[in-house]
């Protein structure tokens, strides 16, 4: 399965991370280069798996293949259209993105090693967003598993 990410950042331009052959072409650091917010990141699989996981940082809402999920809190409620901007104290390279109303988060966790004798080689694709609600900060990440299942951190 391949996964690659697409960016699309506040004029509406557009940075896919593979060409449609799925050769590599650009990274996350490419994308935070640019100098522009993100506004969506999606990861998208090829045929097998979901198709698209999106989420979007303005309105904090994740897209599984079409399906919106509004992330919601027992204490807070509905967590989606919150419009205070975010300002976290993250690199220089990230500051671009303070100032959205869902800070992204996005990447990649490699896994290698072995477990009950069996080698792992595997790669988690993430996306989502943190949040300060008060004194606190919520995040929600969805992960796209090697096989293309997706879970959620709630």
């Amino acid at each position: 399965m391949h996964v690659k990410f697409r960016i699309t950042f506040e004029d509406n331009s557009i940075m896919e991370s593979h060409d449609e052959m799925w050769n590599i072409v650009a990274d996350h650091a490419h994308a935070l280069s640019v100098g522009k917010k993100w506004f969506k990141y999606a990861l998208m699989c090829d045929d097998t798996g979901p198709k698209c996981l999106e989420v979007d940082f303005v309105t904090g809402i994740f897209t599984i293949d079409g399906i919106k999920i509004y992330p919601a809190d027992i204490e807070l409620g509905v967590l989606t259209y919150k419009a205070e901007p975010q300002d976290f104290p993250v690199s220089d390279e990230w500051k671009v993105n303070n100032g959205l109303p869902y800070f992204p988060i996005a990447g990649r966790r490699s896994f290698k090693g072995d477990l009950y004798g069996q080698p792992i080689d595997k790669t988690l694709f993430l996306c989502g967003w943190k949040k300060k609600f008060g004194d606190r900060v919520v995040e929600r990440i969805a992960y796209i598993y090697p096989d293309g299942e997706i879970a959620l951190q709630w």
